[in-house]
């Protein structure tokens, strides 16, 4: 992120990576649901065998050189978000609650607008910004079951892992804010919380037990329809970025 953008606003970045996937398939088993994610994982598997390592040094070398990568020992999978997520809840609340009092957590698909970032958190009380839980709330959400067909939806998932019908209010995972006292509240609850692979619907499950309610901020919305919420975003789908945003200028075009 250009630094020059965020002028005398204090922001750090974190990069939260796995390990490279050896043997990587596009199709998975849990626990009675199949499902075939269609990337051709395995054909790129084989083409990039030798080189993964070498990828893996590559990481290594980034983090040392700019110190804002954290590497889990998990390999970086869909299937392993939850493991990313509680991974850099428990690092954040471990290393940096004393140094900032917001948390704000992107998707890598997307990218962040400066301007309206730091007109959205200036705009939060300090006095309650600890506390803060927004986001663009998915309010109801049935539980997609294994079906009969071949393949399932990714989402899917099994009545052993998860026996209720609704997931509790969760946040789409674009991006969302949290205050610091709720990641350290959070990471501690992850630990006495049945894990499940949709990373999303975990967090929702989580900040439920912890009786959190979720505020619906129009900064996240994926409704871009209203003018209102297009004017204000905070992310942006980053196959559209160079588009809407000169990198230079930090100025937003015409969107």
């Amino acid at each position: 992120m250009k630094s020059h953008l965020w002028k005398d606003f204090r922001i750090r970045f974190v990069f939260v990576v796995g390990l490279p996937t050896p043997n990587e398939t596009d199709v998975y088993h849990f626990d009675g649901v199949t499902v075939n994610l269609g990337r051709k994982a395995s054909e790129l598997s084989k083409l990039y065998e030798s080189s993964r390592w070498i990828a893996a040094k590559k990481l290594s070398d980034e983090s040392g050189k700019f110190n804002d990568m954290l590497v889990g020992s998990f390999h970086d999978t869909y299937f392993n978000l939850t493991s990313k997520m509680i991974l850099s809840y428990r690092w954040a609340a471990t290393f940096c609650k004393g140094q900032t009092p917001l948390y704000l957590f992107v998707d890598d698909d997307y990218a962040l607008l400066p301007e309206n970032t730091i007109r959205l958190v200036r705009s939060l009380n300090a006095s309650v910004s600890r506390s803060t839980v927004g986001g663009f709330v998915h309010y109801t959400s049935v539980v997609a079951r294994p079906s009969k067909e071949k393949f399932d939806l990714k989402w899917s998932i099994s009545v052993n892992e998860y026996p209720w019908d609704y997931y509790p209010p969760y946040f789409y995972g674009i991006g969302y804010l949290l205050g610091s006292d709720i990641v350290s509240d959070a990471s501690v609850a992850m630990a006495f919380t049945q894990s499940i692979r949709i990373d999303d619907s975990f967090l929702g499950i989580v900040l439920s037990r912890l009786n959190r309610t979720l505020t619906n901020m129009k900064e996240f919305s994926l409704d871009e329809s209203i003018p209102e919420n297009k004017s204000c975003l905070v992310i942006i789908d980053i196959d559209i970025a160079g588009d809407v945003i000169n990198w230079k200028t930090g100025d937003i075009m015409n969107y």
